[in-house]
């Protein structure tokens, strides 16, 4: 897994990558600044010692020598015309620069010598110096010879101790007043950034409201304004999407309904046909008939209350009884198809929690549905049966079972494999399952296709 480097730790690593590295170029030129000073104080200093060295009126013993050295810090070498020398380094060095010796002629005589500020570099002792030269041959009493000015390298570019404390001091509190700079002002950053993806994410969990924008009117702003503008077109187009889904819900609705009051009134007429044919079975004909004709009336009542918003509160129903009507209402069909239509009633009292007149669509449809599989002669077995805290129907018939083709749309609304089919049978019994938090498959064994539908015994319509 990648490490995660946060937008946070980004800002914050830039700005003080930045601040630190303008506070070391702003040191770099402090420390620049003071060293060329303390050279030019240095120089300075060494050109006023040579000019005193040049008008000396008295002669420049080893004595005096030394006395300059304590006063100036400086280590000093003569050398006569004669090429003796005499300084003031511990021991018997007393280091001549070259161009003092490529200027020594003979007999007495000196080519004369600019005077030079630190010029040439010599190690003495163990330590390095660098020498300044009077301008030779030096008058007065000192006539005919030459001076030199040895300074200890350390002294040329070191700064002064006060000027040390100083850039420290300057340092340390810069880099404190970065760091807290660099902080707040990645926080600040961190902080919208922050809110800009709260922003997104809310809009992708559905939620369109604006969000106040904070801040400048600079990049993160617009962004923040355009995930407000995103969020307003996604409510508008999520509204459309709602009411056209409604819609398309109303009319599936609408047409299963329909449905199901062809199949009510078709019953209802089955009935009466057969009471036609052999007025012996007048009650049971009869009988079916009018219940088919109050199912039909309930659905007529529920298709005219569509869009009303008006939801039935589940209640405790006896799943066997409502088969067992539903069976009872198919028997005429079932008769006049001469199909054997096989139900037994479990013995042991289950109850659900559900819409009863929903359930009841659903059983009907898939034994209306297996009766046609199966045709003339064919068989339909309806059973019931609970596993544990679910329900579970199935309804099986011998037909030749769907068509491959159609297997898994079969149950989307007017998909069918029938020539005279409309496709909202089993749409209606998905319905029906998905409102009481139940499953709906069907398999194929042996010669058989069982539907088969799971149902929670304690879960209410939703």
């Amino acid at each position: 897994m990648p490490l995660r480097f946060s937008i946070f730790a980004q800002l914050l690593a830039l700005v003080l990558a930045l601040v630190f590295g303008a506070l070391a170029l702003g040191i770099w030129g402090a420390l620049t600044a003071a060293e060329q000073a303390g050279r030019g104080r240095l120089e300075r200093q060494i050109g006023e010692v040579l000019a005193t060295l040049e008008r000396a009126d008295f002669p420049l013993t080893g004595a005096v020598l030394e006395r300059l050295k304590q006063l100036s810090g400086f280590e000093f070498v003569v050398v006569d015309e004669r090429g003796a020398a005499i300084g003031t380094f511990i021991g018997d060095e007393a280091p001549i620069p070259n161009v003092v010796k490529d200027a020594q002629g003979g007999l007495g005589v000196r080519r004369p010598i600019a005077q030079e500020i630190l010029s040439e570099r010599r190690q003495v002792n163990g330590q390095w110096y660098v020498a300044s030269i009077a301008d030779s041959p030096l008058r007065g009493a000192n006539a005919g010879s030459t001076a030199i000015v040895w300074t200890d390298e350390r002294n040329v570019s070191a700064l002064s101790d006060a000027t040390q404390r100083f850039l420290f001091k300057l340092f340390a509190w810069a880099s404190v007043g970065a760091g807290i700079v660099a902080g707040l002002i990645s926080l600040w950053f961190a902080s919208r950034l922050r809110t800009l993806k709260d922003q997104a994410r809310r809009i992708a969990d559905g939620d369109f409201e604006p969000s106040p924008v904070y801040g400048p009117d600079d990049e993160l702003a617009s962004l923040a304004k355009a995930l407000n503008e995103t969020a307003a077109k996604l409510s508008a187009a999520t509204e459309a999407v709602k009411k056209s889904e409604r819609l398309q819900l109303l009319g599936q609705i609408g047409g299963g309904l329909a449905h199901q009051l062809r199949n009510s009134v078709a019953g209802a007429k089955l009935a009466l046909e057969l009471f036609a044919d052999d007025p012996a079975n007048e009650r049971d004909a009869l009988s079916v008939s009018l219940r088919q004709l109050k199912i039909a009336e309930r659905d007529l009542e529920r298709l005219l209350e569509l869009g009303r918003e008006k939801e039935s509160a589940p209640v405790a129903v006896d799943p066997t009884h409502i088969v067992t009507e539903a069976i009872d209402l198919l028997r005429p069909k079932a008769k006049h198809l001469d199909i054997e239509l096989t139900w037994n009633p479990p013995t042991e009292k289950t109850t659900i929690v559900g819409d009863a007149t929903l359930l009841s669509h659903l059983v009907s449809n898939l034994a209306i549905n297996a009766m046609d599989a199966a045709g003339p002669g064919g068989k339909v077995v309806v059973s019931q049966q609970q596993d544990g805290s679910r329900l579970e129907w199935r309804i099986a018939d011998n037909g030749p079972g769907p068509p491959p083709e159609l297997a898994e749309s079969l149950f989307e609304p007017f998909v069918t494999g029938r020539p005279l089919g409309i496709g909202l049978g089993l749409a209606v019994v998905r319905h029906a399952t998905i409102q009481h938090g139940g499953t709906v498959h069907f398999e194929r064994n042996d010669g058989w296709t069982t539907f088969v539908v799971r149902l929670p015994m304690n879960k209410a319509a939703e």
